[in-house]
């Protein structure tokens, strides 16, 4: 394992913890790009996330440009300290070019103007977010998160 730092949406440096294949395996939560502006053609894992002091989460997801038939599906998963997992929150099949905003947060209702889909439950301690792919088609997007306090 390697400790190496990345930057949140701020330019600010965080601490990230890599595997030998390079694989981020656990990140500081904070205003994060967890995945910047490119092509992409297979599922992310953000990797094992530790939120320090926020109460909800906001993903925000920006496909610029899409393959046609095949979809990404944003998923946010909650994790014990053993590694197991469980979603929280898994929004739907995305198919064309747009702005996708996910909210976790204690209470929240359905979801509103802009927001393609919420949960009302506190964020957990440990978490993850996973974009998956249904094929290996050329996908143009970002992936930012923002901790609500």
């Amino acid at each position: 394992m390697t400790l190496a730092h990345g930057a949140d949406a701020t330019g600010k440096l965080i601490p990230l913890l890599l595997d030998a294949s390079g694989r981020v395996l656990i990140q500081r939560s904070a205003n994060s790009i967890l995945r910047p502006s490119a092509v992409y053609t297979t599922t992310f894992n953000s990797g094992l996330i530790v939120n320090d002091s926020g109460l909800g989460l906001l993903v925000f997801l920006a496909v610029s440009a899409a393959p046609g038939v095949q979809t990404l599906v944003v998923s946010i998963n909650t994790h014990n300290t053993i590694g197991n997992f469980g979603a929280l929150l898994v929004g739907a099949a995305i198919t064309a070019a747009g702005n996708y905003i996910y909210m976790i947060y204690p209470g929240i209702a359905a979801a509103g103007a802009g927001i393609a889909a919420t949960a009302g439950f506190p964020l957990p301690r440990f978490y993850s977010v996973i974009v998956t792919h249904s094929g290996a088609g050329n996908w143009t997007y970002s992936l930012e998160s923002n901790l609500i306090p």
